[in-house]
């Protein structure tokens, strides 16, 4: 028995030579109205570019040059201001660490204002690598690196300029002095971050904090005759290297490791034992560091009092680790589909089903495969994009490109030709290359227009991963971390399991593609449902200009939205010079796009304060509850635990009961806009994803760390292990 056939009216020639003349009038006024608002924004742009927060290089680029670089482009109200001073060496040529080892100087820095008063200024060290010159330990750095500067002393809202003087010691097979006088000048003005922020905050998350949270556990140290000995009672990956710092005259080799003991040969100085003194001991275990404190005992422990015969993980042990890893990020990627930023990728699974429904098993399977393939390709790409951003410096993270206006004008044109394709006003085109692959395989229009159809298919799952980044989930934010602080295996290996998690439903019906056929039979009823998903796409669309609006805003923000509806008009008109007017329009907009202008600080029914290290330090010192919630406007699941968990009831009256009472101090970090200051904040704690949520107190310094997903529950557990009295 045929099928019944779907009587719909389709865009017709006849539509399009009737509003061909409106189209004319709009591409002329189009390209008018570009120049004007080009020639406005251009100084703007200018303006932006010519702020760059960098001073002038100080040295000789035969061995080493050096220079001062901010994270901000201008001064805000900031009480600290986050510098670097920024080394750029040859080959072979190092400079050394806050402890050099057996030889060396470590770098100095005297800042002040060009009134000549001093400015306080701490230098942040990352952590070293060991070199070895003709038998002599050192450590330092090689290359290039930026030691973070936390600057005070200067007169808040107001421009400063920055005179200083550095001296520093750059060693190959022979050593020379670097010094010079630095300079910086920054503007008064908002406190936005500059082209620096990214990789200086890349070198601030690898400065090692004396007694910060780490799953690195020293369990003791010892003195046995020349000898330091280490031990550990956990690590979670092998220890690789160990850094001492300790009495003067004495020096510390390398060391070497049995089990999960390190001995350490010591010279210099000895009359004077080291039992009873206190040693630093920066330690990297893979891609873990701590620096920690600790007394060297007099005497060996007892065996097995600290499990010293318990080994560091075996080849074995890894790999089950490993596979542990790739089971939570498959899971997570599951979970994914669940989250809030559901919605949009709904209406695109939800299209793909419907549009299956009727069409033969085979031809199901190919389609649903080809969406399944989108989505693993974008992670694929995503992973190859963060490990190009690690690689040059930049600041990582999961959903960061949700703080790039670019990538969301892009996006707002993409789910504009999604939501045209899904009311039949535009056709996902086939590239050239395929074209041509065809014509050259004798492929009739058929088979064509198949293909058609599963190339559109599989921009749909790339757009689908797209767009649920701005989601957290469980398991999540364990995966990425591991992903982001491993080796590029890792980070690839655990971006695909994802990927396939995220998958996993159109893999599904790729297995049984029979599911569809449980859809009632095709209808007009298909026709409707495609307008309303099409409509949460619009919704999707509009909480994305929202985003723009917010993070961009001012004058650029309406001239990206006005380029972006040009585009779309064009399309939808099939006009081939204003397609190409209107992206190329679209493109110098982008390029052309200014610095964004400050964001307003956000107020709700709770009483927030502006997060800032000295804010939770303080509040910590003064005995009180502190709750952390790092969170961002593009933040899905924020914005749902903000909706279902802290501002309403019991969570709500409870906070703002123990604030009243000056017990409980709430700090928002929002992380709208990329910020060195919370990357690093994120970095400290393993994490590169929000949402982010840490409550520390009188009985938990280190923090209680909270789920992406809050409970009631789970919140009033934190507060009570932290230290919350009834």
């Amino acid at each position: 028995m045929s099928k019944p056939s779907i009587s719909k009216r389709s865009f017709t020639m006849g539509d399009l030579r009737q509003i061909e003349p409106f189209c004319r009038f709009l591409a002329r006024w189009f390209m008018a109205w570009v120049l004007v608002m080009l020639g406005s924004t251009a100084p703007l742009h200018a303006a932006s570019q010519s702020n760059m927060a960098t001073g002038a290089w100080v040295g000789d680029p035969a061995f080493g040059e050096v220079r001062l670089v901010s994270a901000v482009s201008a001064m805000g109200n900031l009480e600290e201001l986050p510098l670097g001073l920024e080394f750029r060496l040859a080959p072979g040529w190092k400079i050394y660490w806050r402890t050099p080892g057996e030889a060396g100087l470590p770098p100095t820095l005297d800042l002040q204002m060009a009134n000549g008063a001093p400015l306080q200024s701490q230098i942040e060290w990352p952590v070293p690598k060991r070199f070895n010159a003709f038998g002599f330990d050192n450590f330092g750095y090689a290359d290039a690196v930026i030691l973070p500067v936390a600057v005070r002393g200067y007169d808040r809202g107001a421009a400063l300029q920055i005179r200083g003087q550095v001296e520093a010691l750059v060693c190959s097979d022979i050593c020379v002095p670097l010094a010079g006088a630095l300079r910086l000048d920054l503007a008064d003005g908002p406190a936005e971050p500059s082209s620096m922020a990214m990789v200086i905050a890349q070198f601030a998350a690898k400065v090692p904090r004396i007694d910060a949270p780490s799953p690195i556990k020293i369990a003791t140290a010892w003195q046995s005759g020349s000898q330091l000995k280490i031990g550990f009672a956990a690590t979670s990956q092998p220890v690789t290297e160990i850094f001492v710092e300790g009495p003067a005259g004495i020096a510390f080799k390398q060391p070497v490791f049995a089990n999960n003991i390190a001995v350490i040969d010591v010279e210099g100085d000895l009359k004077t034992p080291l039992a009873g003194q206190t040693v630093d001991l920066t330690v990297i275990a893979g891609d873990d560091f701590t620096t920690q404190s600790i007394i060297v005992a007099k005497d060996a422990p007892l065996a097995g009092s600290f499990v010293a015969g318990k080994p560091m993980p075996t080849d074995a042990g890894a790999m089950a680790q490993f596979w542990t890893v790739i089971g939570f990020a498959f899971l997570g990627g599951l979970i994914l589909n669940l989250m809030p930023c559901v919605l949009p990728v709904l209406a695109i699974k939800l299209a793909a089903i419907i549009e299956a429904s009727g069409q033969s098993p085979g031809f199901v399977r190919l389609r649903f495969g080809a969406g399944a393939m989108g989505i693993l390709s974008s992670f694929a790409i995503l992973a190859a994009g963060l490990a190009a951003l690690r690689l040059a410096g930049g600041q990582i993270g999961w959903g960061i490109q949700f703080q790039s206006p670019v990538f969301l004008a892009i996006m707002l044109l993409v789910l504009g030709l999604f939501t045209l394709n899904m009311l039949d006003r535009f056709f996902l085109p086939i590239p050239a290359f395929l074209q041509a692959s065809l014509r050259g395989k004798g492929q009739n229009t058929n088979e064509q227009g198949r293909l058609t159809i599963l190339f559109g298919d599989f921009m749909a799952g790339m757009l689908a991963t797209l767009l649920a980044t701005p989601c957290s989930a469980p398991f999540v934010g364990s995966a990425v971390t591991v992903a982001l602080t491993g080796d590029m295996a890792q980070l690839f290996a655990v971006f695909m399991a994802m990927g396939a998690g995220l998958a996993a439903p159109w893999g599904l019906v790729v297995l049984f593609p029979a599911l569809v056929g449980f859809l009632p039979r095709p209808g007009h009823w298909m026709v409707w449902l495609k307008r309303g998903l099409a409509g949460l796409l619009i919704a999707t669309m509009i909480w994305l200009g929202w985003l723009l609006q917010t993070i961009q805003g001012g004058q650029a923000a309406l001239l990206l939205f006005v380029l972006i509806g040009f585009v779309l008009l064009a399309i939808l008109c099939r006009q081939k010079i204003g397609i190409l007017l209107a992206g190329a329009g679209l493109f110098a907009g982008l390029g052309f796009l200014p610095a964004p202008a400050a964001l307003a600080p956000q107020t709700n029914g709770l009483v927030w304060q502006v997060w800032s290290d000295d804010a939770t330090a303080a509040a910590r010192a003064e005995g009180k509850l502190v709750f952390v919630d790092v969170t961002a406007d593009w933040c899905i699941t924020c914005k749902a635990n903000k909706a279902l968990v802290l501002e309403t009831a019991p969570i709500a009256p409870m906070l703002a009961a123990l604030v009243d009472d000056g017990k409980l101090v709430m700090l928002k970090a929002d992380w709208t806009r990329p910020d060195p200051r919370i990357a690093a904040f994120l970095a400290s704690h393993d994490r590169f994803g929000i949402p982010f949520n840490i409550i520390y107190g009188p009985k938990a310094p280190e923090g209680v760390l909270l789920g992406e997903l809050l409970r009631a529950d789970m919140l009033e557990n934190a507060l009570i292990k932290a230290g919350m009295t009834r």
